[in-house]
Formats: C-alpha cells, sequence, structure tokens
C-alpha cells in the first residue's frame, strides 16, 4: 500500500512498533519487519522513523546502510505520546473533521447566550452563578476547536440548563445545544 501522507505514515509506524512493544518489551523491528506490519514500502520509512527519532519518540539501531537503520523500537516518549490518543491523532492524523468547523457557529450563539444572561431578571447569588456559568462555557469555547473537551462543555451546558426556570428564559441556551451535540450515528 502507497501512503503518501507522511504525518499517517509515522503514525502507522509508531503504533506497530507500540503493539510490538506490548507483546515483548525488548524486541527491536527490522525496517522489513516494520514495512511488512504497517503496509508501508521500505523506501516509505527511512524518513519517517528518523523524524521519530529526532523527536524521541523511537529508539533507532543504525547500521551500514545509511540512511536506512538496522531496527527500531519505540522510546517512552513514544509509548507516552501512542496512549495520549488526543494528541496522538492531533500530531499523525489528517482527517478531516466530522462536523464543519463550530467555531464560525459557536462565537454568535454564545454571544447572544452571553447577552441573555446579562439581560436576566434574576438577583443576587443565582445571578451571580449565571454569570460565572456563562464566563465557563465562553473560556471552554474560546480554545482551539480541536482542544475542546466535549465533556466539560456538557457539563457547563448541563448547569446552565439547570438554572432556567419560569423567571428566566436562554433561548440561545437551546440553540448552542443544538450546535454542540455530536449528531448521532
Amino acid at each position: 500500500m502507497l501512503i503518501t501522507n507522511p504525518k499517517e505514515n509515522r503514525g502507522r509506524i509508531l503504533t506497530v512498533l507500540y503493539h510490538t512493544f506490548q507483546r515483548d518489551p525488548l524486541v527491536m523491528m527490522t525496517p522489513s519487519d516494520i514495512a511488512d506490519a504497517s503496509k508501508l514500502r521500505i523506501d516509505q520509512l527511512a524518513a519517517s522513523c528518523h523524524y521519530l527519532h529526532d523527536r524521541q519518540f523511537i529508539e533507532l539501531m543504525m547500521g551500514y546502510n545509511p540512511p536506512l537503520f538496522a531496527a527500531a523500537r519505540i522510546a517512552p516518549e513514544g509509548i507516552d505520546l501512542y496512549e495520549d490518543r488526543k494528541r496522538f491523532e492531533r500530531l499523525f492524523s489528517d482527517a478531516p473533521p466530522t462536523r464543519s468547523d463550530l467555531t464560525a457557529e459557536v462565537i454568535p450563539v454564545m454571544s447572544l447566550l452571553a447577552r441573555e444572561a446579562e439581560a436576566s431578571v434574576l438577583t443576587g447569588l443565582r445571578r451571580e452563578w449565571l454569570l460565572a456559568d456563562v464566563s465557563r462555557l465562553r473560556d471552554l469555547l474560546r480554545r482551539p476547536q480541536d482542544s475542546w473537551d466535549f465533556e466539560q462543555i456538557r457539563d457547563a451546558l448541563q448547569w446552565l440548563a439547570g438554572q432556567i426556570g419560569p423567571e428566566l428564559s436562554l433561548p440561545a441556551l437551546a440553540a448552542l445545544e443544538r450546535i454542540l451535540t455530536p449528531p448521532a450515528k
């Protein structure tokens, strides 16, 4: 299989080395072993493996045939990276996002929600709590979309929804929930 995307190649190599390490932490794989297991060609390995080595994700044993190496295995930093799936995907996946850029949709609705909260008739602690919850949600959504923590966002939306009652109406909250709720599979 010819994969021309170097990021995906490096992700495949790291995945193969991780699984090999899990089976036997002392095994070092040869370039042909890595190529077979990752479905890459030998000529696709050198640059990607040297990059991974320079980033300290893998260890290389150099042989007498540079730039190709004699053997490789995953390094502790590579194990940590592989097990942090969010970071791994960010570094090695060029897959398109499953939804369009939500930030453009969220910003105007979040601004409307903030205005609705400011205009609410609530007073005292309930008003402070409402404004603090809106502020917290705004802070969560202010980050780049690929680093959004949807569990925290869902919690913040639930806290806000729990404050809605006869004296408080936040139509923008329902719109925001529709935008941020992942589509059913």
